[in-house]
């Protein structure tokens, strides 16, 4: 975190960028620093215990939190996903992988970072709770102050690289790769560097905190929503041409130390804060972090002193305050349904998954136009991790592509699309749905020269040319008496 004007980050969908659908729709998340305990550090090899961790994990998971990002994996750290994996599988575990060059190469030194992206590929080849691999936290010049072991923009493309060359098909399909990014690094110092290696990323993930606001800001929400809204502009101007999506890694507020111009650290403002800003990204429908779950005392030399504050639980696992369970956000997958081919007049089902991604209760409905409908689960009223499965019918009417848009509402609303082809029944000259004797009339007209009314308009791309020749002929006869006799099946 930083000293400097700080901004609010939007999670911005863009036409035709293929992602992994966790990070399509909205969420509300948490970052897990689990130094909270006395005398742990990062600093003097300290190993977090696997029950502290799974304890955590369940404080974490009874808040309602379902997306978790965490900061490194020596310590023991790497433990995190595969007990999530066995305790409380519905948490979707963003693996923070620590960057630095000293000793950047190391891959027997699990303060390293070439040990730590390996162990990354290796928890997400293996397990399906690992939903994001983020490659470094503030790691570029310009981020944090005080710190000299910065790695270069052209590095930190590589390692991204490396970890995504790691990944197995199925892990490549479901993991977000990024880095989290520092106001410095994303805003001015790398911004054309970064633009230029926009396709090592599948999204912009950046840190943000209004509390460092240039003067700091009154913790009201005219306030926190002009904030946000007005960081909304700044990083759409910089990044939206990328066509890749913003995310928030950080954003929270402090409950003690110094003032830092109009911005005041306090229980109070906290509440405030964390009310407003949720509520924020829940209309918008925007993903964040929130920062953090445990206050860390070992972070005594931030500046103004709030450096072990910004929890929301007391590092004595016992909260501040009766944190609210994060709004609810609706995640729908897959991210399009295709139905394929049909026949004009028949059917097939398809289903989307809705999940509550957030907390609290997520209740809605999905609609969409013909000749789709959903036929089962179109309400849903869905606790914290809680899915649901709903069925969409495709029915064609007539032959050709059919797309459309289904709409889900709550949590900050979500779209997918449908698309499906029809193909008119062989032999339909009429286009009435059926096979019978009148379509056969219709074809000894046409073969008489009598040009009848009643040959469907569409006859020549519908698929109902018996043969494919483009004609009405004594084929389509045959086809249409055969088939209305039972002498062959119906196509």
């Amino acid at each position: 975190m930083m000293k400097m004007l700080t901004f609010g980050l939007l999670l911005l969908l863009f036409p035709g960028v293929a992602l992994p659908a966790v990070f399509q729709d909205q969420f509300f998340g948490i970052n897990y620093g689990a130094f909270h305990k006395p005398g742990q550090n990062p600093g003097n090899g300290t190993t977090i215990p696997e029950e502290q961790i799974k304890d955590d994990l369940e404080d974490i998971s009874n808040t309602g939190f379902v997306y978790l990002k965490t900061y490194g994996l020596d310590n023991g750290l790497d433990r995190v996903v595969d007990l999530a994996f066995q305790y409380y599988p519905h948490l979707k575990i963003c693996v923070g992988v620590y960057e630095s060059s000293i000793s950047h190469d190391d891959d027997q030194n699990p303060h390293c970072t070439k040990w730590q992206m390996n162990r990354a590929i290796e928890l997400a080849n293996q397990f399906s709770n690992v939903a994001a691999i983020v490659v470094g936290n503030e790691c570029l010049e310009g981020d944090i102050q005080g710190r000299t072991d910065w790695i270069t923009g052209g590095q930190l493309a590589a390692d991204l690289d490396y970890v995504r060359d790691g990944l197995s098909v199925d892990a490549r399909d479901r993991v977000v790769l990024t880095s989290a990014l520092g106001w410095g690094a994303a805003h001015s110092v790398h911004t054309q560097a970064l633009i230029a290696n926009k396709d090592k990323f599948d999204i912009w993930m950046i840190n943000i905190y209004p509390f460092w606001a240039d003067g700091g800001i009154d913790c009201t929400e005219p306030a926190i929503r002009g904030n946000l809204d007005w960081n909304y502009n700044e990083f759409n101007a910089i990044y939206g041409s990328t066509g890749k999506p913003i995310v928030v890694g950080e954003h929270g507020w402090p409950t003690a130390g110094d003032d830092y111009g109009k911005s005041h650290p306090c229980i109070e403002n906290q509440i405030t804060y964390y009310q407003v800003s949720s509520q924020w990204f829940a209309e918008k429908g925007w993903g964040s972090f929130y920062f953090e779950f445990f206050d860390e005392p070992w972070k005594i030399n931030e500046p103004h002193g709030v450096g072990p504050h910004w929890g929301i639980y007391y590092d004595n696992g016992q909260p501040k305050w009766p944190v609210v369970n994060p709004p609810p956000a609706i995640s729908v997958t897959p991210e399009t349904l295709d139905f394929g081919t049909i026949q004009v007049g028949k059917s097939k089902d398809k289903t989307f998954t809705v999940q509550n991604t957030g907390g609290g209760t997520l209740s809605g409905s999905a609609t969409v136009a013909g000749p789709f409908r959903v036929i089962e689960g179109r309400a849903y009223s869905l606790s914290s991790a809680q899915a649901h499965t709903m069925t969409v019918r495709y029915t064609p009417t007539s032959a050709g592509t059919q797309t459309q848009t289904v709409t889900f509402t709550g949590g900050g609303r979500a779209t997918r699309e449908v698309t499906g082809t029809a193909h008119a029944m062989k032999g339909d000259i009429d286009g009435d749905g059926d096979l019978d004797l009148s379509d056969v009339l219709l074809a000894l007209r046409v073969l008489a020269g009598l040009a009848p009314s009643g040959v469907r308009n569409d006859y020549m791309n519908s698929g109902a040319d018996a043969n494919g020749d483009g004609e009405i002929g004594i084929e389509e006869v045959l086809y249409i008496l055969q088939s209305v006799g039972q002498f062959r099946p119906l196509e």
